[in-house]
């Protein structure tokens, strides 16, 4: 059902990409970027333009290049004015400068009586202190709820008594 559901999704943005009403709206908005114009109408087809694909990038369009251009003018404010195309925004930008994660090569032994050793993670000791020695990594326990208000109840019992004590 859910993968029905993303399919009749898919091709109705394939659709609305490739109607005519869409290509004017590209075309109105490349040259409202090739010209500066800061008052521009809503894009009509934004919702489509707005949902990322697998990889997470935004599809490449002028309506989108003209918001990434309104948007860098002043990005707080743009981002207060448009809570929802903000962050869309933004979040395709990070994915798109997002570099590559350098893996190690993998190397397949030819001699199948070598035993294969998988990589280790290393070790990162604690912080260093004086002496040169990492500290230890002790765990400080954190107090329950109950010793907590049990405390509360005290102190503020302990302050009461005293100010009921005190004369006036």
């Amino acid at each position: 059902m859910l993968a029905a559901r993303a399919q009749s999704v898919q091709l109705r943005s394939e659709s609305i990409l490739s109607s005519q009403a869409f290509q004017r709206q590209e075309a109105f908005f490349a040259r409202a970027l090739e010209q500066g114009m800061t008052r521009v109408p809503r894009p009509q087809f934004l919702d489509v333009l707005l949902v990322p694909d697998v990889s997470g990038l935004l599809a490449e369009s002028s309506t989108l290049d003209y918001l990434r251009w309104r948007r860098n003018l002043n990005p707080t404010r743009f981002d207060r004015n448009h809570p929802f195309i903000g962050p869309a925004l933004e979040r395709d930008r990070l994915v798109r400068n997002q570099s590559p994660i350098p893996m190690p090569p993998v190397t397949v032994p030819t001699d199948p009586g070598v035993p294969i050793i998988p990589p280790t993670t290393p070790q990162v000791p604690g912080p260093i202190l004086g002496g040169g020695r990492p500290s230890p990594q002790v765990p400080i326990p954190e107090p329950g709820a109950f010793a907590l208000w049990a405390a509360v109840a005290v102190g503020g019992s302990f302050a009461l008594n005293r100010r009921r004590r005190k004369p006036r």
